[in-house]
């Protein structure tokens, strides 16, 4: 499932990018969703990583494109960014928050059909490092690189990353077989740790960025020779 959200105050314009979406995947097999926001600020409340790919109308009131841009950026480095304008200067700027590319309005599918093309590669070129998980009955993608720990509290995962804690139902083993390839270890029943966030191991825990997570007495040697392997390849922190 590709994830697409756009930010446009503009009725017209987001219903050609509906049409533009339609034509382009009209005999693919590929799924996708699309979610629409009236203007930056709207999509930037409470913004979590869960797109593949955003448009960005750059002229918009309350918070252009841009700004919207560099609010993203801030919490999310991996989504794909198009900006949407009437004016391709203004799209210039875009190199500043790694935008992929701009199309201009009104859109013509020729134009949408490469430049859309390289986004949906791009975007599928970082899937094999994020994972989904389901929120409140939504689903979300989370880069692996920014998940700092995972813990288990009764029935819930809680994911600690860079932009903050999300919480989901699910079973510590599981969050394990999906993440032991990228480095992941059980630092305890109750914890699965990142190890390219460890900074050290300690009697009885390892600290993760400025977190203490508790170690169990078994589990405190593979952690520290899974460490003492990173620093030896030159992965450390």
């Amino acid at each position: 499932m590709l994830n697409i959200a756009v930010a446009d105050d503009e009725e017209e314009s987001v219903e050609r990018l509906r049409r533009l979406l339609e034509r382009y995947f009209e005999g693919k097999k590929d799924a996708y969703s699309l979610t629409v926001f009236g203007d930056g600020a709207e999509l930037t409340e409470n913004y979590r990583p869960q797109y593949d790919i955003i448009f960005l109308n750059i002229e918009m009131p309350r918070m252009n494109g841009m700004e919207a841009a560099r609010k993203i950026r801030r919490a999310d480095c991996d989504v794909v960014i198009i900006f949407l304008t009437r004016m391709a200067q203004y799209a210039i700027k875009g190199y500043e928050v790694e935008a992929l590319d701009f199309l201009v309005k009104p859109v013509s599918y020729a134009d949408f059909e490469v430049k859309f093309g390289r986004a949906v590669r791009n975007a599928a070129s970082r899937t094999d490092d994020k994972i989904e998980i389901r929120m409140d009955g939504s689903c979300m993608w989370l880069p692996v690189s920014q998940i700092y720990y995972i813990e288990v509290i009764k029935h819930d995962l809680i994911y600690h990353t860079k932009q903050g804690e999300y919480r989901t139902r699910g079973s510590l083993g599981e969050a394990e077989s999906r993440l032991s390839r990228y480095g992941f270890r059980l630092c305890s029943r109750y914890c699965l740790v990142n190890m390219r966030h460890v900074l050290g191991v300690y009697d009885w825990y390892i600290l993760v960025g400025e977190d203490k997570i508790e170690v169990s007495r078994r589990k405190r040697r593979e952690i520290m020779l899974a460490l003492m392997d990173r620093y030896e390849r030159g992965e450390g922190v």
